[in-house]
């Protein structure tokens, strides 16, 4: 599962924020490790506090991937495209709060569609804003 919402914010830049969460028992999950990549390379590394908890800030201009893993538990990712974005556009940024939802490996159920991103965001010149890939 995967829970979000978007505002504009006061910087130029992408807040993000959220909580990890067990799928099936919806305990807060501490300790998760998120890996954050820019344009295929990493760029840093956070963990979930006691609560399950976390927040980082992303500049434009970048094609990220976040991924959560946790031992013993599938792992997840999505990606935000923030490349190409009209400056007028990245003025006051965004602050995303992404829920996310783990759950524990289980012996032989076909997990491959997670091997894709649980969800995609990019930059909408129709709207002039970042938005979610509904279609996707």
């Amino acid at each position: 599962m995967l829970a979000i919402s978007l505002t504009t914010f006061g910087q130029d830049d992408i807040s993000i924020y959220g909580v990890v969460r067990d799928h099936f028992d919806n305990e807060k999950m501490p300790n998760v490790d998120i890996a954050i990549y820019a344009d295929g390379k990493t760029l840093f590394q956070k963990k979930t506090n006691l609560n399950g908890k976390y927040e980082f800030i992303l500049d434009f201009n970048h094609l990220y991937r976040i991924v959560y893993t946790f031992p013993n538990y599938v792992s997840k990712y999505l990606t935000i495209d923030a490349r190409d974005i009209p400056k007028i556009d990245q003025t006051g940024g965004f602050e995303m709060n992404i829920d996310m939802t783990l759950f524990h490996e289980i012996e032989n159920l076909d997990v491959s569609i997670l091997d894709d991103p649980i969800g995609k965001f990019q930059y909408d010149a129709t709207r002039g804003s970042m938005e979610w890939d509904m279609a996707y």
